[in-house]
C-alpha cells in the first residue's frame, strides 16, 4: 500500500480468507472467498496504478485479484479447483503483466491484467503444479514451464502453443525450478514427480529451419516490373526470424513471436530490367540458420535497333549494290533473332526475310534505280519485338528539297513576345540544297524584311516587331534545279487583356447561390478561368458569368484570369461574404412577462453576429439605435404593460428580432384590517378579516407575532390566541414586488383582576375601606364599590373610600373590579355598625366574644337534650319493687 512498511500476504485454508498482516502481525484486512485456499498468493502491480494487487487461486475454481485495500478487483472462473499458485510476468511483451496458473480442469490459463482470458492450454490430467516463467533459450521471449498430473512437463510459448513436453510416466505435482545448471548459457528445468525421481531437462535444437520458395521461379525471366515473392519457413521448435536480400541488399526482415511455420508473401515493384539474386536467410531460437537463393530476370522492353546506313529518306547515286549496316542490342533477356528485308517500290525487288542474327551488315545486289524500303526486325528471348522501317532512293534527283519551319511551330500561331526567332531546316537527300531565301511581311503593320538569303538550316531573330499578323515565306532549290516553298502565318500580341468584376455588387450576401459576372477589354480573348477560394480553377470558355451554388457561410475569395489567344493573361480578384444566418438576439434582463416595481428600468440584451451592422431597441413608442451597447435605461411614465423589441441587422441584410413583454407596477397594494380592532379580549378565538385593493395581487401573508402563514387574498380567518399581547399584520404582495400591509394588536386576558381589602374601620357611623387591585395583562378598567343595596360608586382611581352616617346594623360591603378585557372580580364583606365607634380590633373581639357565648349556649343545650332523653327513658321503664 506504499506506506514504506512491508506487509505479509497469506492465504488461510480453514477460514477461506486472504489475510494482509502488518510487519508486527496485526491484521490490516481480510478478504473472504467461498471455499478453501491451497494456492499461495502472488503480488504484483497489474494495472500500473502504483499499488500492488494480490492474485490467488481457490477451491471454488476461481482466480481472485484483490487490490491493496482488500477489495475485489476481478475474478476468473475455471472448471475445477485451483490449487496451483499463480505466476505473474509480461510473457507476450505487450507492456502489461499476465497471470499464468493451472487448474484441476486440466487447463493451464493465461489471464490478462483485467481478468480476461488470453489463452489456455489443455493437458491430459489435473494441473496442481505452479508454473515457472523464464526465457529458456535466450531468444528474448518468455516460456511457461508447468507440470501436469498426466506425468508430462509442458513448455509453452508466449502464445500458449506447445514448444516441447517431457513424459516422466508419473504425475508431476512439483513446481518446476529454472536455472543454468550446466553453465552452457541456456536455462535448464528441474522438476520432481511421484515416481520419486527428480529430472533436469535441457532444451536442445540443432536442426535449422527449412525454407521453401514458391515464387519467383529460379532462372525465370519476367516481363513486368513487379514480381511476387512467396516462401514458407518451418522449424521443429519455432522460427525466430528471417531476412530477405535482393542482389545482396537488404529487402525486408522480421523478428517473430513463437511460430512453428510462417508463410510470407511480398510484392516487389518498380524493378529495373536486369538479372536478380533473391536470398532468404532464416534462423530459429538457437541461431540455427538456413539460406535459400533464387535467380530471376526482369525484361520489360523490346530490343533497341538502329539502321546506320543508308540514312532514312536518303538519296543514293545509281548503282546495283547497296551495303546496309545496323546496330541491335537488348538490355534484358538478350537478343533471340534479327531479320532483314529489302523491297523496291516500282521494280518489284524483294529480298525476302533474311535471318541476320549475330551480324551487323548485309550487302544487297542486283538493284536498279528505284525507291527502296528497309525493314529490320529484332526479337528478344521473352518475345518482345522491335521493327524499323527506312526508305532510300537510288537514281537521278527528281525531288525538290523538303522545308520544315520549326519555329513558329504551327501555322496561325499566336506569339506574345518579341523579338521573334524563326528556325527552319531544309533537307535534300539527293543533289543537296543549293539556295535558301526567307522573307517576313505584315499587312496591317507594314513590316517587310525583304528577301534574305539564309543557310539551309538555321535561325534568324526579328526585332522591333509590332503587334499584328505576319507571313513567313521560305524558298529553297537543290543543285538539280528542283524548287520548294513554304508559307507560315503567325500573329503577335504582347498586350495582356484587362478584366474586372461586375457582380456581385455587394460584399455581403444572404444567399448560398451567388452570381459572379465580369467584363473585359481584349479583341483576341481566348478563355477565362474562375477560382473560388482554394478550389481548383474552372474554365468557363468565353462566358462572362458563372453561378456558384451551395456556398457555405463565411468569407469567399474569387479570382478571374483572362487569357488571350497569344497566351497573355491578366487577373483580378474580389471577395464577398455569404451570411445566411440571422444574428442571435435575446433579452437577458428583465425576463419575459416579468413585473417591475420601478419606472426606471435598465434593459440588457445579447446580440451576436460575425458581420453585425445595426441594432435597434423598440421602447414601445419608437426605435432607438443601440449598436455597440448591451444595455439601455428606460423610464416608463405610467404603470401598465409594455412590449419591447430588439432588432439586429447584419451586413448581409439578415434581420433577427426578439420581443419582451414587461409589466410596470409602481403602486403598492392597499390593505385594510376590518377586524379585530386594537383592544383587550377575554376570549382565545378571534376572527381576523381584511380587505385588499390591488389588481395585480400575488399573495397575502398573515403574520401573528412574527410567524407567517398563507391566507386568501380577500377574506377572513379565525385565530386561536393564548393569553398575552399579540401583534397581527396582514401583508399583501403584488406581482411587481410592491408591498402593502396593515397592523393591529390584541391582548388576550382570561384572568380576572386580583383584589384585596387591606383595611376597614367603623367609627361613629363612618366606614372607611382600603383595598389593593392588580391586573398584569390588560390592566384595571374600572373599580366599583357598594354598601348594601346602595348605588355603585366608581372608585376606579382610588385605593380607599369612606362611607359616612352609616346606620347601625348589619351591612354587606361589595368591591367589584373589572379589567380591560371585561374580566370581573368581587369581594364581599359583612359589617355591623353601632353608634359607638368600633375599630377593627374591637370588632374582632366582639366577634370572638359572641362566638364564645354561642359555644357556651350550644354546650348547655346539648346537656339539656341529653338530660331530657334520660328522663324520658325512666318514665317508660316498668315499676319494680326494687326500684
Amino acid at each position: 500500500n506504499n506506506d514504506s512498511q512491508p506487509e505479509i500476504i497469506v492465504a488461510c485454508l480453514s477460514t477461506c480468507e486472504v489475510l494482509c498482516l502488518s510487519a508486527d502481525g496485526q491484521l490490516i484486512w481480510a478478504r473472504g472467498t467461498s471455499s478453501w485456499i491451497y494456492s499461495s498468493p502472488a503480488v504484483a502491480d497489474l494495472d500500473k496504478d502504483g499499488y500492488m494487487e494480490v492474485v490467488v487461486g481457490c477451491e471454488d475454481g476461481r482466480i481472485y485479484c484483490i487490490n491493496a485495500t482488500g477489495k475485489l478487483v476481478w475474478q476468473y472462473q475455471t472448471g475445477n479447483y485451483v490449487r496451483s499458485s499463480p505466476a505473474i510476468a509480461d510473457i507476450n511483451g505487450d507492456g502489461y503483466l499476465e497471470v499464468v496458473v493451472g487448474s484441476y480442469d486440466k487447463y493451464i490459463y493465461c489471464i490478462n491484467a483485467t481478468g480476461g482470458l488470453v489463452w489456455r492450454y489443455q493437458t491430459q490430467d489435473i494441473v496442481f503444479s505452479s508454473p515457472a516463467i523464464a526465457d529458456l533459450n535466450d531468444d528474448g521471449y518468455l516460456e511457461v514451464v508447468v507440470g501436469s498430473g498426466d506425468g508430462c512437463v509442458y513448455c509453452l510459448n508466449a502464445n500458449g502453443s506447445l514448444l516441447w513436453y517431457y513424459n516422466t510416466t508419473e504425475a508431476v505435482h512439483s513446481s518446476p525450478s529454472v536455472a543454468d545448471a550446466d553453465s552452457d548459457g541456456y536455462l535448464e528445468v528441474v522438476v520432481g514427480c511421484l515416481a520419486n525421481c527428480t529430472y533436469c531437462l535441457d532444451w536442445v535444437d540443432e536442426l535449422p529451419p527449412t525454407i521453401e520458395v514458391y515464387a519467383p521461379d529460379n532462372g525465370t525471366w519476367y516481363t513486368t516490373p513487379s514480381v511476387m515473392v512467396s516462401f514458407s519457413i518451418a522449424d521443429g521448435e519455432w522460427v525466430r526470424g528471417y531476412t530477405v536480400y535482393l542482389n545482396d541488399s537488404w529487402l525486408l526482415s522480421e523478428l517473430l513471436k513463437p511460430v512453428s511455420r510462417l508463410n510470407v508473401i511480398e510484392l516487389l515493384q518498380n524493378l529495373s530490367d536486369g538479372w536478380y539474386n533473391l536470398t532468404i536467410v532464416a534462423w530459429d531460437p538457437f541461431n540455427n540458420t538456413s539460406i535459400a537463393t533464387v535467380w530471376f530476370g526482369i525484361d520489360t522492353r523490346a530490343p533497341v535497333a538502329e539502321i546506320l546506313h543508308p540514312g532514312n529518306n536518303s538519296w543514293l547515286p545509281p548503282t546495283n549494290r547497296v551495303l546496309v549496316q545496323w546496330q541491335a542490342r537488348d538490355f534484358g533477356s538478350g537478343l533471340a533473332s534479327v531479320w532483314l528485308r529489302l523491297t523496291g517500290k516500282t521494280s518489284g525487288y524483294d529480298s525476302g526475310w533474311l535471318n541476320v542474327t549475330g551480324r551487323t551488315n548485309y550487302t544487297f545486289s542486283g538493284l536498279c534505280n528505284d525507291k527502296y524500303a528497309i525493314q529490320l526486325v529484332t526479337i528478344d528471348r521473352v518475345g518482345y519485338v522491335n521493327s524499323i522501317y527506312f526508305v532510300f532512293v537510288m537514281g537521278p534527283d527528281l525531288l525538290p528539297p523538303e522545308i520544315r519551319i520549326l519555329n513558329p511551330s504551327d501555322n496561325y500561331t499566336w506569339i506574345n513576345r518579341t523579338p521573334v526567332t524563326v528556325q527552319w531546316q531544309i533537307y535534300d537527300n539527293a543533289s543537296g540544297v543549293a539556295k535558301t531565301m526567307l522573307r517576313l511581311t505584315s499587312a496591317n503593320s507594314g513590316y517587310d524584311s525583304g528577301w534574305l538569303e539564309v543557310p539551309s538550316n538555321g535561325t534568324l531573330e526579328f526585332t522591333d516587331l509590332c503587334d499584328g499578323n505576319y507571313t513567313l515565306c521560305i524558298n529553297a532549290s537543290d543543285y538539280e534545279g528542283n524548287n520548294a516553298s513554304a508559307v507560315l502565318y503567325f500573329m503577335i500580341d504582347t498586350q495582356p487583356p484587362r478584366v474586372w468584376f461586375v457582380k456581385p455588387d455587394k460584399r455581403f450576401l444572404n444567399t448560398t447561390s451567388v452570381i459572379v459576372a465580369w467584363a473585359y477589354e481584349e479583341p483576341y480573348i481566348d478563355h477565362f478561368l474562375i477560382q473560388l477560394d482554394d478550389n481548383s480553377p474552372i474554365s468557363v470558355g468565353m462566358r462572362t458569368g458563372y453561378v456558384f451554388d451551395g456556398l457555405e457561410d463565411g468569407k469567399h475569395e474569387i479570382r478571374i484570369v483572362a487569357y488571350d489567344k497569344a497566351g497573355n493573361f491578366n487577373e483580378n480578384a474580389t471577395w464577398f461574404v455569404v451570411d445566411t444566418s440571422a444574428p442571435c438576439v435575446q433579452f437577458i434582463s428583465p425576463t419575459n412577462l416579468s413585473w417591475c416595481n420601478s419606472a426606471a428600468i435598465t434593459i440588457m440584451w445579447d446580440v451576436s453576429d460575425n458581420w453585425l451592422d445595426r441594432v435597434y431597441l423598440w421602447n414601445s413608442s419608437h426605435w432607438i439605435d443601440v449598436k455597440g451597447k448591451t444595455s439601455h435605461a428606460l423610464h416608463f411614465h405610467a404603470d401598465g404593460r409594455y412590449t419591447l423589441r430588439i432588432k439586429a441587422i447584419d451586413r448581409a441584410g439578415n434581420v433577427a428580432t426578439s420581443s419582451l413583454i414587461l409589466f410596470v407596477d409602481t403602486t403598492p397594494p392597499i390593505v385594510t384590517l376590518t377586524t379585530p380592532a386594537p383592544n383587550f379580549y377575554n376570549i382565545s378565538l378571534l376572527n381576523v378579516s381584511w380587505l385588499i385593493f390591488e389588481k395585480n395581487l400575488s399573495c397575502v401573508l398573515l403574520y401573528v407575532d412574527g410567524q407567517c402563514s398563507n391566507v386568501p387574498c380577500n377574506g377572513s380567518t379565525t385565530l386561536y390566541l393564548p393569553e398575552g399581547n399579540h401583534t397581527i399584520r396582514v401583508v399583501a404582495y403584488d406581482l411587481a414586488g410592491n408591498t402593502g400591509y396593515a397592523t393591529t394588536w390584541a391582548v388576550i386576558d382570561h384572568t380576572p383582576p386580583e383584589v384585596r381589602i387591606t383595611g376597614l374601620s367603623i367609627e361613629e357611623g363612618n366606614v372607611i375601606v382600603e383595598w389593593v387591585v392588580n391586573d398584569t395583562l390588560s390592566g384595571v378598567a374600572c373599580i366599583w364599590l357598594r354598601l348594601g343595596e346602595g348605588s355603585w360608586i366608581n372608585v376606579t382611581n382610588l385605593t380607599s373610600y369612606k362611607f359616612s352616617e352609616v346606620p347601625a346594623g348589619s351591612h354587606v360591603l361589595t368591591l367589584r373590579v373589572v379589567d380591560q378585557a371585561g374580566n370581573k372580580a368581587e369581594v364581599h364583606i359583612h359589617i355591623h355598625t353601632t353608634t359607638a365607634a368600633v375599630t377593627l380590633s374591637c370588632l374582632v373581639l366582639v366577634l370572638l366574644s359572641v362566638t364564645a357565648a354561642a359555644a357556651v349556649i350550644l354546650a348547655w343545650l346539648l346537656v339539656l337534650r341529653k338530660h331530657r332523653k334520660k328522663r324520658d327513658s325512666l318514665r317508660k321503664r316498668p315499676e319494680s319493687t326494687s326500684a
